[in-house]
């Protein structure tokens, strides 16, 4: 009997998780408070660091942006930085359309490599 109560309230538990995760994803779902003068709503900013040893650490970023206009665009920050100790195994933008459903995706191959440093050579006259 226990059993059976305790499997119903972990299926209930994560069926919330899911609907409100979901909800994330949806412009629809953002009060209006939040909306008026904004350009975008940062709707989730996660980062999880995992040390696995001495030598290896895997840093997990999880970022929903919702863009309300185009000035919005300069709060996506889609750019991730590397160096020689730092590999980028992993990175993926997935976009939505207002009500949430998923209308493209885009993979690690796709992204452009700029450098972090950029040198600006002037010539005097």
């Amino acid at each position: 009997m226990k059993y059976k109560t305790c499997v119903s309230v972990f299926l209930l538990l994560t069926t919330l998780t899911v609907f409100s995760q979901e909800d994330l994803y949806s412009a629809l779902t953002i009060p209006k408070e939040l909306k008026e003068n904004a350009n975008a709503v940062i709707r989730l900013n996660d980062v999880h660091v995992s040390i696995e040893s001495q030598q290896k650490m895997t840093i997990t970023l999880n970022r929903i942006v919702t863009v309300l206009n185009e000035k919005g665009n300069r709060y996506l920050h889609a750019a991730v930085g590397y160096d020689n100790y730092r590999k980028v195994k992993k990175i993926e933008v997935v976009i939505f359309n207002e009500v949430g459903k998923e209308i493209k995706r885009v993979k690690k191959k796709k992204f452009i490599d700029h450098s972090a440093v950029e040198i600006h050579l002037h010539r005097f006259y």
